[in-house]
């Protein structure tokens, strides 16, 4: 089954639907969008390089504490030159994020959810993969500065599973509140 062909629809249809719900009547900047680029680090089986990272979200708060997230992530071109192992990553994510706010300017929040993947593996390494499309677990922290109401700094790490291995993101980003 392609579950990547299946989730297509899914998430444009859930992309387009945070970014048109402002426009339907909701203005307590409780929406937001954002983009970061980092590094995607990758140290297992045969496999141990970085690549330039890059990610698209966007999401609702329902409070100063609790809010969901929908994003696109590329992961990179992760290879080991050497071995001819290479491994190519993205996918879409869905989570909930919690946030601690510290003042008025600082916040710490952490995410856990679902990254639904898709991947090309080549080299000995892609035998250990039972599929190019799947879903598995992603999680992270991060720490967030707002210049005012509606432009923040955002560093964040994450961790996705893809399959049995582990790439993490290291990322830095802006965020627009809405």
């Amino acid at each position: 089954m392609k579950l990547r062909t299946t989730l297509k629809p899914i998430a444009l249809a859930l992309g387009l639907g945070l970014v048109s719900m402002p426009y339907v009547g909701h203005a307590e900047d409780n929406w937001y969008v954002g983009v970061g680029a980092g590094k995607a680090d990758i140290d297992e089986r045969g496999l141990d390089d970085d690549d330039t990272a890059f990610k698209a979200y966007g999401g609702y708060r329902f409070s100063d504490y609790f809010g969901v997230e929908l994003g696109y992530v590329d992961l990179g071109d992760l290879n080991e030159g050497r071995s001819r192992n290479a491994l190519e990553v993205d996918g879409v994510s869905i989570g909930a994020v919690g946030t601690l706010p510290i003042n008025d300017n600082f916040s710490l929040h952490g995410k856990v959810g679902t990254y639904f993947w898709d991947l090309d593996a080549s080299g000995a390494v892609a035998a250990q993969f039972s599929d190019d499309s799947d879903n598995d677990i992603y999680f992270g922290g991060g720490v967030r500065y707002a210049f005012d109401n509606n432009v923040s700094l955002v560093g964040e790490w994450e961790r996705y599973e893809i399959d049995d291995f582990d790439v993490d993101l290291f990322s830095v980003g802006v965020a627009y509140s809405f």
